[in-house]
This record gives structure tokens, C-alpha cells and sequence, in this order.
């Protein structure tokens, strides 16, 4: 199961597979596509515009497995910094659906994601503050249940124990036994709490956190 840093040729097989993973994504599906099933070709130029956009981003590491044929069917964003502020990606985002409207979008829904994170960046100050982020994480369901995400979650978690940091994830609904079997020590919250929160009710969200070695201790 090879994991390598993906390339740019890579970015369409990246993209048939998010959507594909997120189609039904409470979040990203649901609430951000609700017209995915009559235009299902604008979910993956929304796709290809963020994947592009974040590919090229200095602060995300992009990350494939491939099987033993040398097919992607797995994929992980890691971020570095975690940007709770993204002014010039939205920027960018609401410019580029004012040319090349996506019909399947609800546009309000396009930041609301972005919107909860700041009701909680809380959740990532102090000891827990400038984590690697796991941005996203998706696997080929024809391909899941055999390691292929475990290693890319563990693969963003080795770095962040090389350099002494801590590491965090917002799971998608069903998802956080997976992490924290994988390598996560602990729940800290949800992205969907606080007052006005336009993610209230959804499913998922909840942070998860591997706290950086030397505040470990400290946090039990």
C-alpha cells in the first residue's frame, strides 16, 4: 500500500474521488450540494477549483495511496497551519462562482463550514494551537476497509510527532471510532456548538485531537 506525496497529475483522480466520498457527506453533500443530484458535474468542478487551489497552497500537503496496480484510492489533505481565517481563499471561491456559477450549490452554504470553525477556535488555541489539520480524508469505497485511510491518518500523525506537534481532525457523522483507533487520543468538541452556528444539528463534527507529546500529560 505505497503512499507518496501526490502530484499535479494526479489532482483529477483526486477529484472523481472526493466526490465520490463526500456525495452523501452531511456537510458537503447535503447542506453545501443540495442540488447535486440534478447537476452532479458542478460538484466536481467545485471539487477541482478547491483541490487546485489548496494543491498549490504551501501550507497543505496533498497525499495519495495507490494500490498495487498503481491506481489512487485514497487521499489525505494535511495542512500544517490551520487557517481558521481564509479571506483570500473565499475571496477567490465567491469571484470564481460569480463567472462559472455551480447550480448544485446552495451559496450561503458555501462558508458555513468556515464560519463554524471560527465560533470554535477555541478548540485549537493554546497547547492544541497550529496543529497538522487533516483537512480531508477519502477512500474508494471498493477500497475501504483494508488500511488504505489508517495510513494516511498515521502518516500526517508521524510528522506531527516528529516535529513535537499536535494533530487534529472535524470527523465526518460515524467516523470518530475510525480516528480514534487510528492514532487520536481524544474528543475535544464540535464544530456545530455555539450560539448561530450554521452547522447546528448536522451530523458529524466532532474535533478530535493528538496532543503534542510534551502536553500530553498535562490534558488527561
Amino acid at each position: 500500500m505505497p503512499i507518496r506525496q501526490a502530484r499535479w497529475t494526479d489532482l483529477e483522480a483526486i477529484n472523481a474521488l472526493c466526490t465520490e466520498s463526500f456525495w452523501d457527506e452531511d456537510v458537503t453533500g447535503r447542506i453545501m450540494h443540495p442540488q447535486r443530484h440534478k447537476y452532479p458535474g458542478d460538484v466536481i468542478r467545485y471539487w477541482r477549483k478547491k483541490n487546485r487551489q489548496d494543491y498549490w497552497d504551501w501550507a497543505h500537503c496533498y497525499v495519495v495511496a495507490t494500490d498495487d496496480e498503481g491506481k489512487i484510492v485514497g487521499f489525505a489533505d494535511w495542512s500544517r497551519e490551520r487557517r481558521i481565517f481564509r479571506p483570500l481563499a473565499n475571496l477567490f471561491t465567491t469571484i470564481s462562482l460569480f463567472f462559472f456559477p455551480n447550480r448544485a450549490i446552495d451559496p450561503p452554504a458555501l462558508h458555513y463550514y468556515e464560519r463554524a470553525l471560527m465560533l470554535n477556535q477555541h478548540l485549537w488555541a493554546g497547547r492544541r494551537a497550529n496543529p497538522w489539520f487533516l483537512d480531508l480524508l477519502a477512500v474508494a469505497p471498493s477500497a475501504q476497509r483494508r488500511g488504505y485511510g489508517r495510513q494516511l491518518v498515521q502518516w500526517g500523525l508521524h510528522h506531527a510527532r516528529k516535529e513535537k506537534a499536535p494533530a487534529s481532525v472535524v470527523s465526518s457523522f460515524g467516523n470518530d471510532e475510525f480516528y480514534l483507533k487510528a492514532g487520536f487520543d481524544r474528543v475535544v468538541g464540535n464544530v456545530s456548538e455555539g450560539e448561530g452556528n450554521p452547522l447546528s444539528g448536522c451530523k458529524g463534527g466532532s474535533v478530535l485531537f493528538m496532543d503534542a507529546p510534551e502536553s500530553v500529560e498535562e490534558s488527561v
